[in-house]
């Protein structure tokens, strides 16, 4: 029994990262919001028959969610650019990967190297100190190209590296919550 529990444990900080990936990409929870305020509203006799009409008569779609607005001065931008050779970078997310890949299949769950990058803030720390925030959130707008969340050497390489050359400040709430759930495991955040 502890063991399947260790098991399970191990198991759903991953499940919960592509569940929030898939949540917030096709904004499962603006259509939840919508729906539940029409039944709220309408007070139906039968809920059920009531949501299944309404998607079917009057489908919601949400609007696209906005971009973040990067409002640094060029020059801050510039700061945030990693300068070192591309080899150096490819080498250090070579690493990286490796450590998700040790059978050598050529993918990695990106759930499990998010949850790693939560958890274990010296790992970007010691490899892209300037790119902390920025590839957490790189890694959650990859396209894997499958369900299963598993993406190619390839994909992630081209992913980070185009982050790294990047001016770009993520200011999402993900990058936020980030940093308050890893801001006790490092003195240096």
């Amino acid at each position: 029994m502890a063991k399947y529990k260790r098991d399970a444990d191990a198991l759903s900080g991953p499940l919960m990262e592509e569940m929030s990936i898939f949540a917030v990409k096709t904004q499962v929870k603006e259509l939840l919001q919508e729906y539940l305020k029409r039944v709220l509203v309408e007070k139906p006799d039968d809920p059920i028959d009531f949501l299944i009409g309404e998607i079917k008569k009057k489908p919601f779609t949400p609007p696209p969610a906005a971009e973040d607005i990067d409002t640094r001065s060029e020059e801050q931008k510039s700061k945030s650019l990693d300068l070192r050779r591309e080899e150096t970078k490819m080498d250090l997310l070579k690493d990286i990967f490796d450590r998700f890949d040790p059978k050598g299949t050529g993918q990695i769950a990106r759930a499990k190297v998010l949850v790693a990058f939560k958890t274990e803030s010296s790992l970007l720390l010691s490899t892209f100190p300037k790119h902390v925030f920025e590839l957490p959130r790189a890694l959650e707008h990859m396209d894997c190209g499958n369900k299963e969340g598993l993406l190619s050497w390839q994909a992630f390489s081209e992913g980070c590296l185009e982050c790294l050359a990047s001016k770009m400040l993520s200011t999402s709430v993900v990058c936020t919550s980030w940093l308050c759930q890893n801001r006790e495991h490092s003195p240096h955040l």
